[in-house]
């Protein structure tokens, strides 16, 4: 081929890929988004006559109005009409071009227009009223969705009204609107709720919107007293606001009203027990157990109490007598006649197992427990893996460290890619580093760091920094198997010896490469043995000397936990809740600490200001 006509093919091709509609459209988008209109005027006026679509008209719209060529925009809102006369959102363009160009009267006229030919149909005023929103014409917006409410009576107009008055700061109108919702179409009850939280500040006192919503449920309940979707709301709002025993009162009152056998009392303790408000939640158990000692809920809620007494007595103070009233509690439901030791109370056998070992020391009866779970007909695999792991942490507690690494690796074979075999395989890693073997005990935590359970992970990255970062020396190395057994130490309360092993570590270490480590550790003997003020003043030299040192954030953490749990100085476990979010943002305590600060904060109108950081 003559290679002047390979070259005018080649530059027509060329030319061609240009000129796609693809390139143009990418092009036009460009000039649109920086703000070059003039441009973007020339590429969406080709489209759009190539492709007259909406998804073209938008922006091509949008440019001329940018460029105040409304004229023009006229003219192209009457070109598109012709082919979209149901696209009642067009007659609010066509406003606007008539606005820009000065004739008002004309542009309400067809604003009208657009409002009457919307009527009969929900989704054409949803749209018509967003765009009405969009161009700042929010009274109109308001008179649309009015009319729908009116004309439409079974669409729940009221939650773009709600929206409506949120963003136009009409607190009242908007909560009231929410609410007639809920009344009316109950279906909607969360995406109201989701509203709520995304308009009011519940740990806010100064939030007037807050108070506002009280009053206002507080009078339809009064109105309405068998309205079972307010009671709902307003218990909601208790718990927003971690009135926790006023939202017990309610929800029990709702419950006797719907003879609902105690499945919302349920709910409501179980939320409590999570949030550490254990008081309620063994009121709420034990209320279902008392109202409905038959009921399909009773079992339930005999297991959650006995969960959440044992949850009381391990993270408070407690005294032998509050074990053995624990103790007797166990005892007392597991030779009932309508629970016993069976396949559906392994999970209480579990627990009371773990109390006598761990808390009573009485290792034959926990172990005896473990085998019973072990030989039950019925009970799952699960739960006969978590009696083997017991099983070995016992074995461990004793001494039998490698006794209790083959029921670990018994679970580690069984549940390979289950979180029980992860669970089995840290256990198992932490008998090597007990033993001082710790590049065997690095191999398996190296493993365990993408676990799907971030516990697991954490846990085991934990571990296997603290191996590495302490054992780069001859010396820290020899260091580091008396760390490894003053932590093996702690673990069968032998605190005593526990701390001679640290002693032993630091004379080994000759470095301050274990200081703050070692420190931890004692924090966690004074813990142990519930001396909080010893406990609290480890963490306290941690943070004050070792601040960017990795246990920091744990050490603030802890602290707070000391202040806001055993000492009861709440503001001040807030103001080490908010160094954590503000001074330690990668913290895995984040979270954590952020959900507490807003607890302690928001339940005392005089220390509850908006999260802030504070300069300097």
């Amino acid at each position: 081929m003559n290679k002047l006509w390979l070259i005018i093919i080649l530059l027509g091709t060329v030319r061609l890929g240009f000129s796609q509609p693809g390139n143009d459209e990418q092009l036009a988008a460009h000039y649109y988004n920086s703000g070059d209109y003039e441009k973007a005027k020339l590429y969406y006026e080709k489209l759009y006559s190539a492709n007259p679509s909406s998804t073209y008209y938008g922006n091509y719209f949008q440019t001329l109005s940018f460029l105040g060529e409304w004229d023009e925009a006229e003219k192209l809102v009457k070109r598109h009409l012709k082919r979209n006369s149901n696209q009642t959102s067009l007659y609010i363009d066509w406003g606007q071009a008539l606005e820009g160009q000065g004739s008002n009267s004309k542009a309400e006229d067809k604003y009208q227009e657009a409002l009457e030919r919307s009527k009969a149909r929900y989704s054409e005023i949803i749209n018509v009223g967003k765009a009405f929103e969009n161009i700042g014409r929010n009274d109109l917006a308001l008179e649309a969705f009015l009319v729908g409410k009116e004309s439409i009576p079974n669409y729940p107009f009221g939650i773009q009204l709600a929206q409506l008055y949120g963003r136009m700061n009409q607190r009242e109108k908007m909560l009231n609107e929410y609410l007639e919702v809920v009344q009316k179409f109950p279906n909607y009850m969360v995406y109201v709720q989701n509203g709520l939280e995304a308009m009011l500040d519940f740990s806010d006192p100064n939030d007037k919107g807050v108070e506002q919503l009280r009053r206002i449920l507080l009078e339809k309940t009064q109105k309405n007293p068998n309205d079972d979707n307010i009671s709902q709301m307003f218990i909601w709002f208790l718990i927003q606001k971690q009135e926790f025993e006023s939202a017990l009162v309610q929800t029990k009152a709702m419950d006797k009203r719907r003879k609902g056998q105690g499945e919302d009392v349920i709910f409501l303790g179980r939320l409590t027990r999570n949030a550490r408000v254990y008081d309620v939640a063994i009121s709420a158990f034990q209320y279902v157990i008392d109202t409905y000692p038959k009921g399909y809920y009773s079992t339930n809620a005999r297991v959650e109490l006995l969960g959440t007494m044992y949850d009381n007595v391990v993270n408070n103070s407690y005294t032998q007598e509050d074990l053995i009233e624990l103790e007797k509690a166990y005892e007392l439901v597991l030779s009932d006649n309508e629970m016993g030791k069976n396949a559906k109370t392994t999970q209480l056998m579990l627990q009371l197992a773990h109390i006598e070992a761990f808390n009573m020391h009485n290792m034959p009866k926990a172990k005896a427990l473990l085998n019973e779970i072990l030989e039950m007909q019925g009970a799952n695999k699960q739960d006969k893996a978590k009696a083997k792991m017991e099983l070995g942490d016992i074995h461990l507690l004793a001494g039998e460290i490698w006794d209790a690494s083959l029921y670990y690796k018994q679970v580690e074979f069984d549940f390979e890619q289950d979180i029980l075999g992860h669970e089995a395989k840290f256990r198992n890693a932490r008998i090597y580093y007990y033993a001082g073997q710790f590049e065997w005990a690095q191999s398996q935590l190296n493993a365990l760091k993408t676990s799907t359970s971030k516990l697991i992970a954490n846990d085991a990255i934990d571990l296997s920094l603290l191996i590495t970062d302490n054992t780069g020396l001859d010396t820290s190395y020899k260091a580091m198997e008396m760390y490894a057994q003053a932590d093996l130490m702690l673990y069968q309360n032998k605190f005593k010896e526990a701390e001679k092993y640290l002693d032993s570590a630091q004379q080994f270490s000759g470095s301050p490469m274990l200081a703050d480590e070692v420190l931890y550790m004692r924090y966690k003997i004074a813990y142990k043995q519930q001396d909080f003020k010893l406990a609290a003043e480890h963490l306290k030299t941690i943070i004050e000397y070792y601040p960017e040192d990795i246990l920091a954030d744990n050490a603030i953490f802890k602290l707070a936990e000391l202040f806001e749990f055993h000492f009861y100085d709440r503001e001040l476990a807030a103001d080490l809740y908010k160094q954590i979010m503000f001074d330690y943002e990668s913290s895995i305590f984040v979270v954590e600490a952020r959900k507490r600060f807003l607890e302690i904060r928001g339940s005392d109108p005089k220390t509850a200001p908006k999260i802030e950081k504070e300069e300097g």
